[in-house]
This record gives C-alpha cells, sequence and structure tokens, in this order.
C-alpha cells in the first residue's frame, strides 16, 4: 500500500508510513496508473523539474557547440542515463559551419496523433489451391447459383433464415430480410416475406426495389417475359410489369418456352427425376402469352416446348403411389401445331438438348434426333441432356462415364452420382467443367473435371453444383442432405 500523504510505499504489516510516519491511506495499488501518481509529492516534482531544466540546457550546449559529426546529434537528440530524449533546436542557434545545414527536429508533439489510415488489407480467400479459388468463403446456410451477376444466399437455420443477395465479390447488395429469394431471371427475383404457409411473394429488381407488389402465395421465375403466379391453389400469368395475362384458373403449369406454356387442370405437381418436375392427373395442353389455349387440353401429359418438340402422352394410367414413374404409359412427340412428329412408343422421354432427347424403353436410355431417329442405341442404364458436346451415362455398375454426340466414349465409367445435390442431373457440362464425385463415395469427395477427365477441382466438397457466370457453388456438411451445410462459391484460377 501507499501513503496517501506523501505517496511512499508503506512498510509491510505496518499502519504508519515510513517517510512521514503519518497514518497510512490506503491507494489502489493493483492499478499502476494510480501508484505512479500517489508517489509524485511536491517535493519530488521540484527535484524533477530542476533535472528536466538540467538536460534542456545540456541539450542546447550541444546544439551551440556542434556535434562533431554523430549522427544521432543531427537528429537533434541527447542521450542522457541511456534514454534518448528528442529535443527542438532554438530559434537563435546558428547552424553550424558545415556545407549544408542539419534537417531541423520534429518537436515533441503534445498531443497524440491522429492514426495514419493505410490502404485496407485485401481479403484473402478461405482456400486456394491449384487450379481454383473460393473466392467467397463457405459461411453461407443456404445459396443458389449466380444469375445476372447476383446470386440468392440465406443466413440462420432453414425456415426461420433469411435470404439476401451478394454479388461476385461477396458483398451485400440486397440485405437479408426476405423468408425466401429465387434468383434473378430477366431482371428480376421472386422473394418471399412470411412463412411458407401465410408468407407471400413478389419481385424486386436488381437493387432491391419492389416491382411486383407481395400478394401471391406462390410464383415462378421470370421466363420469356413472363412468370407463373399462383392464389388459393390456381396458377395464371403475369407480365413484367405485373399485369395478369392469363387468368388464374389452372392447378400445373411451367414457365413459357419457345413462345408457348405448358397448363394442366385436374392435376398435381411431383418430384421427378432428371431435375425435372413431375406431373400427374388431369388434362394437360398449351397457352400464348396472352392466355390462349393454342394447343387444347387433351393430353394425358405433357412437357414443355425446346428446339421446337414437346413430349406428349394420350391413354396412359396416373399412379399417385408410383415412385417416379407417377404417370405409366407411352410417350411421343409434338411440334407447336400438335402434329405428332415421334410415336408414343417409348416408357419415357425428356426435353432436347443440343439437337438430341433422352428416350427410354425397357429401363434403357438412348438419344433420338427431333425426327426420331435413334442416333445413341438404347443401352445405359440412365442418361443425362447433352451440354457442351457431352453427355454422362451410366452402366449397369452406377457409375458415370461421359460419351459425345456419336456416341464415342469420351471419359470412362469413374464417376460415382451420390450427394450431388440430389440429383445426377448435374452431371452436366458448363462454362468447360462438369461436376463429379469420386467412384464409390457416397459422402463428400465432389469436384470438377474437365472434358478430358482431368481433375481440376478436387474432390474435397459434398455437393456441388455446375458453374455459373464464372463461379460454381460448393458446399461442405457431414452428410449431403443435413442442414448443417455451409456454403460458398469457387472460381478457377486461367493464369
Amino acid at each position: 500500500m501507499f501513503c496517501g500523504n506523501c505517496g511512499a510505499e508503506g512498510v509491510k504489516d505496518s499502519n504508519f508510513c515510513a517517510s512521514c510516519g503519518k497514518p497510512l491511506a490506503v491507494l489502489p495499488a493493483q492499478t499502476p496508473g494510480l501508484a505512479l501518481a500517489a508517489k509524485i509529492t511536491p517535493k519530488r516534482m521540484i527535484v524533477i523539474a530542476a533535472c528536466f531544466v538540467a538536460i534542456i540546457g545540456i541539450a542546447l550546449i550541444v546544439l551551440l557547440t556542434g556535434n562533431n559529426g554523430d549522427p544521432a546529434d543531427d537528429l537533434g537528440s541527447a542521450e542522457t542515463d541511456g534514454a534518448v530524449v528528442a529535443v527542438s533546436p532554438s530559434p537563435a542557434a546558428s547552424p553550424p559551419p558545415a556545407a549544408s545545414p542539419p534537417p531541423a527536429a520534429t518537436p515533441v508533439p503534445t498531443t497524440t496523433p491522429a492514426p495514419v489510415q493505410s490502404e485496407p488489407l485485401p481479403e484473402m480467400p478461405l482456400v486456394q489451391a491449384d487450379g481454383y479459388v473460393e473466392v467467397i468463403p463457405l459461411i453461407y446456410d443456404g445459396a443458389q447459383s449466380f444469375s445476372e451477376g447476383l446470386a440468392a444466399v440465406m443466413v440462420g437455420e432453414w425456415g426461420s433464415g433469411k435470404w439476401g443477395f451478394i454479388d461476385k465479390t461477396g458483398k451485400e447488395v440486397i440485405p437479408f430480410v426476405y423468408d425466401n429469394a429465387q434468383s434473378f431471371s430477366e431482371g428480376l427475383a421472386a422473394v418471399r416475406r412470411g412463412d411458407w404457409a401465410t408468407g407471400k411473394w413478389g419481385f424486386i429488381d436488381n437493387t432491391g426495389r419492389e416491382v411486383i407488389p407481395f400478394i401471391y402465395d406462390d410464383v415462378q421465375s421470370f421466363s420469356e417475359g413472363m412468370a407463373a403466379v399462383c392464389n388459393n391453389g390456381k396458377w395464371g400469368f403475369i407480365d413484367n410489369a405485373g399485369n395478369l395475362t392469363a387468368s388464374m384458373r389452372y392447378d400445373v403449369v411451367e414457365p413459357f418456352s419457345e413462345g408457348l406454356a405448358m397448363v394442366n387442370i385436374g392435376g398435381r405437381r411431383f418430384s421427378g427425376d432428371h431435375g425435372n418436375a413431375g406431373f400427374g392427373g388431369g388434362k394437360f395442353g398449351f397457352i400464348d402469352k396472352y392466355g390462349n389455349e393454342v394447343l387444347p387440353l387433351i393430353y394425358d401429359g405433357a412437357g414443355s416446348f425446346s428446339e421446337g418438340r414437346a413430349i406428349f402422352s394420350i391413354g396412359g394410367d396416373f399412379d399417385p403411389d408410383g415412385f417416379y414413374s407417377l404417370y405409366v404409359g407411352k410417350w411421343g412427340y409434338i411440334d407447336p401445331d400438335g402434329n405428332e412428329v415421334v410415336p408414343l412408343v417409348y416408357d419415357r422421354a425428356y426435353g432436347f438438348s443440343e439437337g438430341l432427347a433422352i428416350v427410354s424403353q425397357n429401363g434403357m436410355y438412348g438419344y433420338i434426333d427431333r425426327s426420331g431417329t435413334v442416333i445413341i442405341p438404347l443401352i445405359y442404364h440412365n442418361a443425362i441432356p447433352f451440354s457442351e458436346g457431352l453427355a454422362a451415362v451410366m452402366q449397369d455398375d452406377d457409375l458415370y462415364g461421359f460419351i459425345d454426340k456419336t456416341g464415342n466414349l469420351v471419359i470412362p465409367f469413374l464417376y460415382s452420382n451420390y450427394g450431388l445435390y440430389y440429383s445426377i442431373a448435374n452431371y452436366v457440362f458448363s462454362e468447360g467443367l462438369a461436376p463429379a464425385m469420386e467412384e464409390d463415395m457416397m459422402i463428400g469427395n465432389a469436384g470438377f473435371i474437365d472434358k478430358s477427365g482431368n481433375t481440376i477441382v478436387p474432390y474435397v466438397y459434398t455437393r456441388v453444383q455446375p458453374f455459373s457466370e464464372g463461379l460454381a457453388l460448393v458446399a461442405i456438411s457431414e452428410w449431403f442432405d443435413e442442414p448443417d451445410a455451409k456454403m460458398g462459391y469457387i472460381s478457377i484460377i486461367t493464369e
């Protein structure tokens, strides 16, 4: 403890000061600043002042008599008892007889200077390896691929987290205030306020401005200037100004494609394979952008137009308890005028991509052209649409490889399909790369390969999505369907 009268430190186990003899007044010795202040008495202040005057005098003598070439003195400093004290030169002092006068010493500041504002350090990526880099760290609890320069991302638990939009640097562009969100399409993004049961959907632009009010129970993204909207279980279409162009009376609809939209009355939507939705029940037809039924609702099954063809079926049976094969019947293709161009001979059929379409008979898959000619025989146990000239096909051992449009095997059967966001449809090339997963792996170990089968991004992720606008969505979790996944984006190093 310290004496509150003279500041001297007291003797242990004594109640009186050893210096002044007066009773000790306890000071908080655990606070160094207060202890030091307690030691500075008026007598000691006089001694300190005298020492300071002496130091200043010595420094002035050194300046007036020359520094004899001592570099330390050129900086206007004096050394006293091992401590260097900066000294300002006297205004009356004459410069030494040198070729050039020494630089003036910097005065000691009387206040703390403002901190120097340095350039911000660049944000270092979480992972950078040969060939790729995580440009946006895996910090999001939900995310979608980039579209039109922005990506919808979510923070928080599924069902209660909030969605917003980031740009390709990871900067927040639209705040995290929405309860659900879809990717941007044709300048607008669908977003929802409220939970899945009672919330309402609307559309915003890329600045976050509300363009179409939040009045719909469900919506689809814009396609060819139109978006499907739903209230009370019935679907219709609006334009990008929010005007209703097709009345809300349909039970199932698909986005506009090649000027027509598939619509259904009396049916239902289910999960489907190849990344597509499955439909069942009721009757299907096609409408134009004004709501006119161009092809009447007479089909028992149908799909959207692609490359001038749409799948259709008549006379099949709907099985609501079926696994994927909700509709049991034969499929063919029609043109936009409703003419049958490929007869009803296939057990399954899918949309055209790069001039070829997948068809199936007796559980085996192959490819036909727009005239219905079989181009690649039906010899595979599964198949994926062509993309950038290649298509993934599966052998009977559940391994995938890639073929070209002549059916030649380009990349061997080496890849498993587990964990790629639940869908083998992600085995498509985009921007020169395709998702891939190591053989016999059920969790983790997803990466990317090029068109020669070279591994470009190693198998270190649990889930991956195809590249879009230079970035690919990736995720890591304990198991591919658990909600603990953290998501971010990678890009390829091209230098």
